[in-house]
């Protein structure tokens, strides 16, 4: 079975548009819906699982935003498809879009209480923000195991990124990243998508204090190392598709035009 390993702000809301589409709902355990506490942990989707399991036997897909070890509760080899971000961008997305959140209120005002970017670095809920890529890869118990031992952390996410992803999507990529996707699992249609959950008022990287983004970078720094490994990887599956930029420069001329129907719907 495949899990789609959603990692907050990494373009998943908008990937499952393509998912949706090419799967059929009935094809996909979504966990996205789901209530996730601070720690994601995985056991809070098991009932859910099992139960979605009996209700869609011919299910292809997992995804949502469950951590590497989910596939511990399923009877069927796993293959992990995920996303990343350059961290310091993804960072700076969460922040913006927590900020903004209305799904989840009681985050949303204590993000709001920390008043600025400086502060809310500088605060507890940070602890759940930094190097959130690699905790999503390792299998820390917790995030107060993960904050203990990081360099071990960090070793475990790199070698899950190397044994069991299959495909590393890269955000600033995205295109290139899901017609791979479609040759790597053999899609018969198109990944066409419509954007969702797209802050279109945050600010630009380039319009922040250089000392803030430093901070960030420095505090991301198990994150920078498990995306640049990420990107490597993608760079060496992208290698092997052949003709690859017409077939992007077509997806994208068609999704153009399927977003604009999509709007006008």
């Amino acid at each position: 079975m495949l899990h789609f390993l959603h990692i907050p702000k990494t373009g998943g809301s908008t990937i499952f548009t393509s998912l949706k589409r090419i799967y059929g709902e009935k094809r996909i355990i979504n966990l996205n819906n789901e209530d996730v506490d601070y720690e994601f942990k995985n056991e809070l989707f098991n009932q859910k699982i099992e139960d979605e399991i009996n209700l869609k036997q011919d299910a292809e897909l997992v995804f949502g935003h469950f951590r590497f070890g989910l596939h511990k509760y399923l009877d069927k080899a796993p293959q992990y498809i995920a996303f990343f971000r350059n961290p310091i961008d993804q960072y700076l997305s969460l922040y913006y879009y927590i900020r903004i959140l209305d799904e989840y209120p009681d985050v949303k005002q204590r993000v709001a209480l920390k008043e600025n970017l400086e502060k809310y670095i500088k605060s507890d809920l940070c602890l759940y923000t930094h190097n959130m890529q690699t905790y999503f890869l390792c299998e820390a118990p917790n995030r107060a195991s993960f904050l203990s031992e990081p360099e071990r952390m960090l070793a475990q996410a790199k070698n899950n990124l190397n044994e069991h992803i299959i495909f590393c999507g890269i955000i600033e990529h995205y295109d290139e990243s899901l017609i791979i996707l479609k040759e790597i699992l053999g899609w018969k249609k198109l990944p066409l998508y419509t954007k969702h959950k797209v802050n279109k008022n945050r600010p630009k990287l380039e319009e922040h204090d250089e000392i803030i983004i430093k901070k960030i970078n420095e505090l991301n720094k198990y994150d920078n190392e498990l995306y640049s490994l990420a990107y490597e990887k993608f760079k060496e599956v992208k290698s092997g598709i052949k003709f690859l930029k017409i077939k992007v420069l077509i997806f994208r001329i068609v999704n153009k035009i399927y977003q604009l129907l999509r709007k006008h719907h």
